[in-house]
C-alpha cells in the first residue's frame, strides 16, 4: 500500500508544482517590482502551506492506516480515500493556483481583488481543506476541528477578499494557512513524533 499513498503523494506534488509555475505566469511581461517580488513570495508560502498540510502527518498517517487495514476493507478504504477525497484536494489546489496568478499579475494595482480572483484563491484553499476533511474522516472516522475552523475562517472572509487589495488578499490567506501549521503543528506534536519513529 506504500505505492498508492507514494503514487498519489507524487500527483499532489504535481499540482503544487503547478500553482508554483502560475506564479511565473502571473508575472510574465510584468517589470520587477517590490509589490511582485512581496506577490511572489506570498505565493510560495502559499505553496509550502498547502504542501506541508498534506504531507507532514496526513500522508504519513494514511499511509499507517492503510497497512492496518486488510482484505475489502483495505481496497474500499484506499478507494474511497484515494479518489473521492482526493478530487476536492487537486481541485483546491488549482482554483487557487489561478487566484495566484490573478494575483501575481495585479500585485502593483490597488484596485480590488474582485469577484473572480478572490473566489479562486479563498475559495480553493477552502476546496483544499474540504478534501482533507474528508480524507480524514474516510481514513480515520475523525474530523479535523483545526481545518474545519480554518475552512470557515476562508469562507466567511471571501465577501471581505473582494474588495482587499491583491497583496492584502495573498498575505491574508497565507496569515490563515501559517495560523493552521502553527496549531497543527503543536496540538499532533506526538503524532507527529509517532508516525516519523514508527
Amino acid at each position: 500500500m506504500a505505492h498508492l499513498t507514494e503514487r498519489h503523494g507524487l500527483f499532489i506534488i504535481l499540482a503544487i508544482g503547478e500553482s508554483v509555475v502560475a506564479i511565473g505566469v502571473g508575472a510574465a511581461q510584468k517589470p520587477i517590482s517590490a509589490p511582485l517580488l512581496v506577490a511572489a513570495i506570498l505565493g510560495v508560502a502559499a505553496a509550502v502551506g498547502l504542501w506541508w498540510l498534506y504531507f507532514d502527518v496526513a500522508s504519513l498517517a494514511a499511509e499507517h492506516r492503510l497497512l492496518e487495514a486488510h482484505g475489502q476493507a483495505r481496497v474500499r478504504l484506499a478507494l474511497e480515500a484515494y479518489t473521492f477525497a482526493h478530487f476536492p484536494i487537486v481541485a483546491g489546489i488549482v482554483v487557487a493556483a489561478l487566484g495566484v496568478e490573478g494575483v501575481m499579475a495585479h500585485a502593483d494595482e490597488a484596485k480590488p481583488l474582485g469577484a473572480f480572483y478572490a473566489p479562486a484563491l479563498f475559495g480553493g484553499v477552502a476546496l483544499y481543506l474540504v478534501g482533507h476533511l474528508l480524507f480524514k474522516r474516510r481514513m480515520h472516522s475523525t474530523l479535523s476541528l483545526p481545518r474545519l475552523v480554518a475552512m470557515c475562517v476562508l469562507l466567511a472572509a471571501l465577501p471581505a477578499a473582494v474588495f482587499l487589495p491583491p497583496l492584502v488578499g495573498l498575505a491574508g490567506l497565507v496569515l490563515i494557512l501559517a495560523a493552521l501549521v502553527i496549531v497543527e503543528t503543536t496540538r499532533y506534536a506526538q503524532t507527529r513524533r509517532s508516525l516519523r519513529n514508527a
